[in-house]
């Protein structure tokens, strides 16, 4: 619709974004691979991400890239 995406405070905050896919493919495996008993410390839990950090106006860049939209980010906060 040509609206511009709202972005909370500068947008220089920096968040892990995971393809659902990847995550997908990461929850499939650890329902289907034997997991170890707990211990005194449960090492069961694991953590999905890349290891990688994109602010929030990286990725609005990159959603406006992908849309062919030329709508600007709107700031609120």
């Amino acid at each position: 619709e040509g609206k511009p995406l709202t972005i909370f405070g500068d947008g220089e905050q920096t968040r892990d974004y995971v393809y659902v896919g990847d995550v997908a493919n990461a929850v499939f495996l650890g329902a289907t691979f034997a997991i170890p008993p707990a211990g005194p410390v449960d090492n069961r839990s694991f953590n999905i991400g890349t290891g990688v950090g994109t602010s929030v106006l990286e990725m609005a860049r990159l959603l406006q890239e992908a849309a062919i939209t030329q709508a600007s980010p709107g700031h609120s906060g």
